[in-house]
């Protein structure tokens, strides 16, 4: 889930839907699996726009690090349930 994340954000700009994730999925993917996925996008975005500043790009990560602080704020309703505690904490 988190390469199809991560491939659907650099071809369109935007974060995947659970339906969308599903077409390129060879397997179930349940909410949960998704939400994970979702979660460990972003230290492959952290990598990809840390990557960028380091060959000298000083524009492109500034909409990464929103995108991801977006994510990061939706996931905080999350924190309360079990797995996703321990990956917000």
């Amino acid at each position: 889930m988190e390469a199809i994340s991560f491939y659907h954000y650099l071809k369109t700009g935007k974060l995947i839907t659970l339906d969308e994730s599903r077409e390129f999925s060879k397997f179930p993917l349940s909410v949960q699996i998704y939400l994970l996925g979702i979660s460990d996008l972003s230290g492959e975005l952290m990598r990809f726009a840390t990557n960028l500043a380091t060959s000298g790009n000083r524009v492109e990560p500034f909409p990464i690090m929103e995108f991801m602080q977006n994510i990061y704020i939706s996931c905080l309703g999350l924190k309360r349930f079990g797995v996703f505690k321990e990956k917000l904490e």
